[in-house]
């Protein structure tokens, strides 16, 4: 199996968990921000953030490493276990020492309770990691799925519903974390079989550290940046304006979490098994990043048109203040995917120390973009991540293409079918809202049967022109088919029609 074939069978996986689990998302957050108020939500964002920080430093580099090296042992992997274990436990406390003095920063009284208790997770899901990078390794992502899935349907919809229509209020939050995280434990550990040994404990540890260590520092300033607005948002702003913000970056989330996890956890062990053949890992990248651009692009275009209605079905009225600032933040998911496969390159080629200095850059930007743009409220916060975020890109893209030799201008290439589509679906829009406007009496909550209108006709236009949609794009469309066990005079158009046009 080339590996190209063996990455689309391992996305194809990804591809079935990414939309359940995008599914499960918009449950939540439909339901939960109809019974949860904003100020809710801001202080557990706080508790969240905290959380994730003590997790990067007790599990991330560690399980990372496991993934990247070419060989482990059961020393390696005992080693990592008892040392987020070791690790976890050490920051759950300083968290719990420290939870006052949080609140106090912050000005908010539940927070306290919220952290001490939130942050239980924080040891649970650093054990989790040991399991998880082990699958990983292996590419066993339909067991990983499970491990996903199951854990966030029992915890999240139906414990989590539960609490927040009975008035739970925050408690939703952090009951419904407690109880997924631990279900995913379980999963992980279950399907995972380790075999905890003494045996070399402190060389294998040595040999993990190298790597984690870089890792550590990496997503230290990462990480820092990426929850910037958040802890700047929580201090110069109010809760509920955090809260706000929280939602409607959620929202966004969801592409680029998802998706971004999704190439992630798929390239990056591909990518660290081929590290040394440099013209593979070349096409890799290009491929993964056209895909993404393809993919992406318009569907970025079809949301920023239709975001207020999109606000109202997910979120409701209440949060349509943040309309404007949503709008910004919705360019931010085709930047940041990009971005993200530039990480997965660097840490599978194992520059990790070289991206820290991006990674500084890009922190320093996002704070003096967070305290310039937080005078103008959301609109000018999100505008202020936005430009930080396109910094960002630059500094990665220009590192992993000095990694692997691509110049500037072959990469540019890859956004030629995007933007045409981008531009498809503008005009479609464009045209539909000209419509609308015409008509006086129009309803405007039939704005999202429109958008379902657009999209049904750019998918036609995609169906009559498979070409717009670029040659690597085509391959990569008919090598899933391939694996679509269907049948019907549509299924076998379309993949003849691309069979055609491949060739």
């Amino acid at each position: 199996m080339t590996l190209a074939h063996k990455a689309l069978s391992k996305l194809s996986i990804q591809a079935v968990s990414l939309s359940i689990q995008a599914i499960f998302q918009i449950i939540t957050l439909t339901v939960y921000a109809r019974y949860i108020k904003p100020e809710a939500f801001g202080v557990f964002a706080i508790a969240g953030l905290v959380q994730n920080f003590a997790e990067m430093f007790s599990s991330t580099g560690i399980s990372s490493a496991l993934v990247q090296r070419k060989k482990i042992t059961g020393g390696h992997i005992s080693s990592a276990l008892y040392s987020v274990s070791l690790l976890s436990i050490f920051f759950y406390l300083l968290i719990y020492s420290f939870s006052g003095s949080i609140s106090e920063f912050y000005q908010s009284k539940e927070l306290e309770s919220v952290l001490k208790m939130a942050s239980l997770s924080l040891i649970i899901l650093s054990i989790s990691s040991v399991p998880r990078s082990i699958l990983q390794r292996s590419l066993r992502f339909k067991e990983m799925m499970i491990s996903d899935i199951i854990p966030y349907f029992i915890g999240y919809i139906l414990l989590g519903i539960y609490l927040a229509m009975n008035g739970f209020g925050v408690w939703t939050l952090v009951y419904a974390i407690l109880l997924t995280s631990t279900l995913k434990m379980f999963f992980l550990f279950y399907f995972a079989r380790i075999k905890i040994s003494f045996k070399r404990l402190v060389v294998s540890a040595k040999e993990l550290v190298s790597y984690s260590g870089g890792i550590t520092l990496l997503n230290l300033t990462n990480s820092l940046a990426q929850y910037m607005d958040k802890i700047i948002i929580g201090r110069l702003l109010t809760m509920e304006l955090l809260g706000l913000y929280e939602r409607i970056s959620h929202i966004v989330l969801l592409m680029s979490k998802y998706l971004g996890n999704t190439f992630d956890s798929v390239l990056f062990p591909l990518l660290s098994g081929i590290q040394d053949e440099k013209k593979r890992v070349q096409s890799a990248f290009l491929k993964a990043s056209e895909a993404l651009n393809v993919l992406i692009l318009p569907l970025t275009v079809f949301m920023i048109f239709y975001s207020r209605d999109i606000l109202l079905l997910v979120l409701g009225e209440a949060w349509l203040p943040a309309n404007m600032a949503f709008k910004i933040l919705l360019l931010l998911p085709v930047i940041r995917l990009i971005t993200r496969l530039s990480d997965s390159l660097v840490r599978s080629l194992g520059a990790v120390y070289k991206s820290v200095f991006r990674k500084t850059g890009f922190l320093l930007t996002i704070v003096i973009s967070l305290f310039l743009g937080a005078r103008y409220g959301l609109t000018g916060t999100a505008f202020g991540v936005l430009v930080a975020v396109i910094v960002h890109y630059l500094l990665m893209l220009t590192l992993s293409l000095s990694l692997i030799d691509i110049s500037f201008v072959r990469f540019i290439r890859i956004y030629v079918h995007g933007i045409v589509l981008g531009a498809i679906a503008t005009i479609l829009s464009l045209i539909s809202f000209g419509v609308i406007q015409m008509m006086e009496s129009w309803d405007h909550k039939y704005n999202l049967f429109v958008l379902f209108l657009d999209i049904v006709l750019y998918l036609i236009i995609i169906y009559n022109f498979p070409r717009l949609l670029g040659e690597n794009v085509i391959k990569i469309l008919y090598t899933l088919l391939l694996k679509v066990p269907l049948k019907g005079s549509a299924y076998n158009k379309l993949k003849k029609r691309l069979e055609l046009t491949e060739i």
